[in-house]
């Protein structure tokens, strides 16, 4: 609604188009709308000069293509015939256009709006000939998102974790991806298994009066098997990733036309996670 307001230009027209009945009941339910909208929020901040670097977080993988299509999808129904077509919403009732029929089926359905009290037709008609006078403004707008996702000041960020079971699903969007004109500019492999980053630094034993330190009591011989058998499904846990990690990348490496300049980093799982400042210092020290 506040978009319609900008480019209405003025109250009176951008009031019509808001409480029509017909635009209230679609403006939420056209395909993509959602992901347009949130796109028109992107474009007002990127010509925010307050902001040196915008950084978006997408939904996940199976709902981010559509923000790639979103401004196609709306300049596809503003550059087709749609408001000239619904402008004489007559034509929807048949395949028949000639005069004569269009008459009879017009004065049959004044006469149903007349006797229900519906203003269906009229609603259409006004609604596809005020939002003409608006359809060039989001027509220069969509055209500025879509140069704006393009633009070489652009860059896309794919983060996912090496889990086997969804690297299919992730191998299929990123092509899905660069099938629609999107490089990926950069992959990080996120909470990998890493032994190191999950043990907290362990404090050095305090020092007696003496100066020396304490002894320290032997490991039962059960306490030391049971440490032999957690270092080995460890190490296997280590070569099991690092097998997924290798297909990964090598499977990667043959999506897009620019693969070779892509970059790759892999981030350990973080324990406590940076949810603090010095957390997410640490997580900048690590990328």
């Amino acid at each position: 609604d506040d978009l319609v307001g900008r480019l209405a230009g003025g109250a009176a027209l951008a009031g019509a188009i808001i409480e029509n009945p017909i635009y209230r009941n679609i403006a939420g339910a056209f395909a993509g709308s959602d992901s347009y909208m949130a796109l028109e929020q992107l474009l007002d901040i990127a010509d925010d000069e307050r902001f040196d670097l915008i950084v978006v977080d997408t939904p996940p993988a199976t709902h981010a293509l559509e923000l790639f299509d979103a401004p196609d999808r709306i300049l596809a129904l503003l550059e087709s015939n749609a408001l000239d077509y619904l402008s004489e919403p007559i034509r929807i009732l048949g395949a028949a256009t000639g005069r004569i029929t269009q008459a009879i089926l017009g004065t049959v359905m004044a006469a149903i709006e007349r006797m229900t009290g519906l203003t269906l037709m009229s609603d259409i008609s006004r609604l596809a000939t005020d939002f003409a006078a608006i359809a060039p403004g989001f027509r220069t707008r969509a055209h500025a998102i879509r140069d704006l996702l393009h633009s070489e000041n652009t860059r896309f960020v794919l983060i996912s974790a090496p889990d086997p079971h969804s690297n299919k699903e992730l191998l299929a969007f990123a092509s899905q991806v660069d099938e629609a004109g999107i490089p990926i500019d950069a992959v990080i492999l996120n909470r990998l298994f890493s032994p190191g980053h999950f043990v907290a630094d362990a404090a050095a034993p305090a020092e007696t009066k003496g100066g020396k330190a304490p002894k320290v009591a032997k490991w039962s011989a059960g306490l030391a098997r049971k440490m032999v058998h957690c270092s080995r499904d460890l190490e296997f846990l280590r070569a099991n990733q690092a097998r997924i990690l290798y297909d990964l990348r090598t499977s990667f490496d043959k999506v897009g036309t620019h693969a070779e300049a892509r970059l790759w980093t892999e981030l350990p799982a973080l324990t406590p996670a940076p949810t603090t400042l010095a957390g997410v210092t640490h997580l900048a020290e690590l990328l």
